[in-house]
This record gives structure tokens, sequence and C-alpha cells, in this order.
């Protein structure tokens, strides 16, 4: 009788431990489907959050629910960009707008007295009209700051040199070439005003040919007006 009591106790316990995790699971899963709300009782707690956004003077945002594709967000980027870029060279309404640049260089090989301009005859470009290849000056359109650029190389003659002047700076750019075959290059930046003039003259040197295109060169662009 003893031994059948404790097995009779045992399957009792078991039967026990069994009836109680049944309870807990029974009840996990009724918080579970407690927890979870009803598609209804969402969109009626979005409408109450919207209802208490408005009343607290929060205005609804007129761009929710406009289409983002990327083509109408790079159109959007870029009417941004160009509120706040100007183009190089335009300026305010009434006033010279043109862009002014010029690139020129020689037709072929030539020689230039002392102190003499070095007439420019070959013009790749001349924006605005502002060199004139006959005489081979530039003159300013309208004053401002213009970045000038000269380069030169001789084909004979050691120690030549080769100014930049300005009609209105105190100061000149030069170039030295040492030797034959040689090329030197410079680069200045002056305040022109309009109707004034620019050129490259020869400064100093014995005699010597400067070589054609593309070793030597002459060009300038306005670089804002003043």
């Amino acid at each position: 009788m003893p031994a059948r009591g404790k097995g009779v106790g045992r399957r009792k316990a078991q039967s026990d431990r069994l009836t109680n995790r049944k309870s807990t699971k029974d009840a996990v899963e009724l918080s579970i489907t407690t927890a979870a709300p009803d598609k209804s009782s969402l969109h009626a707690e979005v409408k109450h959050m919207r209802r208490n956004r408005s009343s607290r003077g929060v205005k609804p945002d007129p761009e929710a629910g406009k289409p983002t594709d990327r083509k109408s967000l790079v159109s959007g980027r870029l009417m941004d960009i160009g509120k706040g870029c100007s183009i190089l060279g335009a300026s305010e309404a009434g006033q010279f707008s043109g862009t002014v640049h010029f690139v020129t260089s020689l037709t072929q090989d030539a020689a230039f007295t002392l102190k003499g301009t070095i007439v420019f005859d070959q013009v790749d470009e001349n924006i605005g009209g502002a060199y004139n290849p006959d005489t081979g000056e530039f003159t300013a359109p309208v004053s401002g700051f213009y970045l000038f650029t000269v380069q030169v190389m001789v084909t004979g003659g050691p120690g030549q040199e080769y100014e930049l002047k300005c009609e209105d700076s105190a100061y000149s750019t030069r170039v030295r070439v040492e030797s034959a075959w040689s090329t030197g290059s410079g680069t200045a930046v002056c305040h022109v005003r309009e109707g004034h003039k620019v050129k490259v003259i020869k400064y100093y040197g014995p005699a010597g040919s400067l070589r054609q295109s593309p070793w030597t060169r002459f060009s300038g662009f306005l670089l804002r007006e003043s």
C-alpha cells in the first residue's frame, strides 16, 4: 500500500504540472489576442491624433501625398540651385551683360622691334569683340577686373623679355626667355577702365623671332565688372 500511494502521488503531481502549463499558455494567448487591436481601432486612433494636431495649431504638410519619383526630386533640386546661381559675365539689369574672352596666337614665326607691340594675328576666340588683330591691342568694353596670360617661345637670340602692359596699371608683367627654343609665360590680374587698352610688347633683348601657334599666345577674360 505505501508503494502504491507514492505512485498515485507522483501521477497527481505530473497532472498538476500539465494543468499549470496549459493555464499559462491560455493566459499568454489571451494577452496576445487582447493586445492586438483591429484595423478599425487603428484608423480611429490616427483620426484622433490628426484632430489633436489641428487643435494645437499645427498646419498639415501640403506636400504630403504628392509623388516623390526621382525625376520630380531632381527637377526640384535643379530649380533650387538655379535660384542661387548666376551666369558668368551676367550683371544687374541695365548694365553690360556679355562675356568677354579672347584667345590669340601667331599664324607664322615673326620678329618684332624693341618696344614694338606684338600683333597676334590669329584669333582663335574673341567673344565680345574686344581684341583687334590689326593692332594687337585689347580694348576693355567695360570697366572691371581682367585676367590676362601671355606665353612666348623664341627661335633665336637669348635673354629676350616681353611685357604685358595694362594702360591703367603702374605695374607690368614681364616674361623672360633665356635661350632659343625655350618658352616663358606670365599671368596678371588688372583693373582696366572702359575704353583703355592692354597689349604685349618686346621689352628687351637682341633680334629674334617668336614661334607661331600654339607656342606663342595672348589671352584674357573678364573676371567681374567694377
